[in-house]
């Protein structure tokens, strides 16, 4: 039996994928690593076959792909043995993502045609930490590039429909090589599956740590948490991956806690602020939270309980993204989200988020009672 995640159009790329890898790569892998470089019109063969498209708009080139076309692709790139090859026709999964984002309409169109056609190599341009570079640290560079690139599109689902390429003819697959990679491909599939369950932030810090180790003081400039948070982040995810639920005596001490600090708060009580609050407690406000009055930062118990004396009355305990912290609610509306990061038996983090796009990807659950 087949893999349960991968449907008729998966396995005719398979074997549109392995093809090109039996016809073009397998008979000159070994010389190319020798040479320490492959034949330029390889780029443009691949594009022939929308191996350099994938998951890129259609109007400039691009196949609109699901994650299961990618896992596809990378599977029977994988089985040339030749890393150098794989790594270098998807070199343009660096440079190319952020132009297709971000970039002017009329950048995208110049570019993004020539890149994903194969015509083009999109590169990265990096100076040598003598020239002033802040990238002496290439490893941890690229690491912090890749992931935000990853989480930007992560993101960016919530809000964009992935649909399966077009109308496609099935092609016949190979059993017996089929057999041999089906628990593989079966365990992958089901762990991403996992996966998809989870906040974009959680996921990335999740993989980046446990299955990279990478350390939570690299991880947290990354998802733009604090060490402490990022490390709450993958434990969530870990917990979530294994299959167990977040203990309710955490989130009932936690709500606790937060329902402590907003009645202080309310009541204008500044000693029963500093009672719920970590003395080295920081506060830190996203940009558009900024434009609506506060502080980028505030650090320090003292200087976070005097902003919050005698406020938070649209603030209500809520459950963001399943883990206990704060909705204000203005005129019926989430207006802003505080996810909240603990220590013990007091508020050690508080993240305020008011960008509408930020908060639209969150799951919010006012908490009653």
């Amino acid at each position: 039996m087949g893999s349960p995640f991968y449907n008729a159009e998966h396995e005719a790329y398979r074997g549109v994928v392995r093809r090109f890898v039996e016809r073009e790569i397998e008979p000159y892998a070994h010389q190319w690593d020798e040479a320490g470089e492959f034949p330029r019109m390889l780029y443009e063969k691949a594009a022939a076959i929308g191996l350099l498209g994938l998951g890129f708009p259609e109007q400039y080139g691009g196949i609109e792909a699901d994650s299961f076309m990618w896992i596809v692709a990378v599977q029977e790139l994988a089985r040339a043995g030749a890393g150098g090859v794989s790594a270098g026709l998807n070199s343009h999964s660096i440079g190319a993502p952020p132009i297709a984002r971000a970039g002017k309409p009329e950048f995208k169109a110049r570019v993004l045609p020539q890149i994903l056609s194969g015509k083009k190599i999109s590169a990265l341009a990096i100076t040598e930490p003598s020239g002033g570079s802040d990238v002496a640290n290439l490893r941890g560079w690229l690491t912090t590039v890749v992931a935000r690139i990853c989480l930007d599109m992560l993101r960016a689902r919530k809000s964009r429909k992935e649909d399966p390429m077009g109308p496609h003819v099935p092609e016949p697959v190979d059993e017996t090589r089929e057999r041999e990679a089906e628990m593989a491909d079966s365990v992958g599939a089901a762990l991403l599956v996992v996966l998809e369950t989870l906040q974009p932030a959680e996921r990335l810090a999740f993989v980046l740590h446990d299955m990279f180790a990478v350390p939570f003081e690299e991880i947290a400039p990354i998802v733009g948490r604090s060490v402490d948070a990022s490390r709450q982040l993958a434990s969530r995810a870990r917990r979530r991956v294994q299959g167990a639920p977040v203990p309710e005596t955490d989130l009932s001490r936690q709500r606790g806690i937060v329902d402590a600090f907003l009645k202080a708060s309310r009541e204008g009580n500044f000693e029963g602020l500093l009672a719920v609050l970590d003395p080295d407690v920081v506060f830190r406000a996203d940009d558009a939270a900024v434009r609506l009055g506060s502080l980028p930062e505030i650090r320090g118990a003292d200087a976070v309980a005097q902003l919050y004396k005698g406020r938070a009355r649209a603030a209500r305990t809520a459950l963001v993204d399943g883990e206990i912290g704060v909705a204000v609610i203005l005129g019926g509306q989430l207006r802003i989200a505080l996810r909240v990061t603990f220590r013990g038996d007091r508020i050690a983090e508080m993240e305020a988020l008011a960008d509408a796009e930020r908060i639209a990807a969150l799951e919010v659950e006012v908490l009653e009672g």
